[in-house]
């Protein structure tokens, strides 16, 4: 295995070692079990594609809970917009 596969294990590793955290401090953002489940989820993928950046001697669990805040503002952003969406339909439909 080369160091670069290494890194990549490594990183991908801790970053599923943080999970529990990564779930606890997602939920105090969002509130929502499910919601935070999903931004965690994101946030994996993300540190998988992204390991690379990561400065190997810093704290893994600090670098992915910021990628989960980036995660869960992506996730509010996104309710946001389709609760505007759904707002818009409804006043529509009684204006009709």
């Amino acid at each position: 295995m080369d160091d670069h596969e290494s890194k990549k294990d490594r990183v991908v590793h801790a970053a599923f070692g943080c999970r529990t955290e990564l779930l606890a401090y997602a939920r105090s953002l969002l509130g929502n079990f499910a919601a935070a489940e999903d931004a965690v989820q994101e946030a994996l993928i993300v540190v998988m594609n992204k390991y690379d950046q990561f400065q190997e001697g810093t704290s893994v669990l600090a670098w992915c809970r910021a990628i989960v805040r980036l995660e869960v503002l992506h996730a509010k952003r996104q309710y946001h917009q389709e609760r505007s969406l759904a707002k818009r339909l409804i006043d529509d439909a009684v204006d009709a």
